[in-house]
């Protein structure tokens, strides 16, 4: 019984600062780089569409659909990709974000 007050000293002087300073760089310093992702992922569709329309092209039959579909791809993908690292983030971190 007499070990809980020492338990309780590691988790008040430790433990708990720990993990506010985890949550406080989560929130101050990564979760913001996550919050324009979808703007970000916008912004890469429009100059890959731009880049490609600006390209010449030597062949008989240009399928603008093609590159429309490539390019979304792109952009998904993008997107996808930054999301699914806010997710890990967010998994890792040992409390529950507010």
């Amino acid at each position: 019984m007499h070990n809980s007050h020492l338990w309780f000293q590691r988790f008040r002087d430790d433990f708990i600062p720990a993990i506010q300073r985890v949550e406080d760089v989560f929130l101050l310093r990564l979760q913001p780089t996550f919050l324009s992702i979808e703007a970000e992922s916008e912004k890469l569709e429009n100059d890959l569409w731009k880049e490609a329309m600006s390209q010449p092209y030597y062949g008989d039959y240009q399928d603008e659909g093609d590159i429309a579909e490539a390019v979304r791809d792109a952009s998904v993908s993008h997107y996808m990709g930054l999301k699914g690292m806010e997710l890990e983030l967010l998994r890792a971190l040992p409390i529950p974000p507010v």
